[in-house]
């Protein structure tokens, strides 16, 4: 996922969406990380 933050584009958020990275992070859990990512596509 965070290989892929750069290639993130939002007609709705524009430049404003690197206020939302990172999207997961390193000291979570995989379960808290995919909990991050489902929220951040909702």
């Amino acid at each position: 996922m965070r290989a892929r933050e750069g290639s993130l584009a939002s007609s709705l958020y524009g430049d404003s969406i690197t206020k939302l990275f990172p999207i997961i992070e390193a000291n979570c859990s995989d379960s808290g990380n995919f909990d991050n990512v489902l929220e951040f596509f909702l």
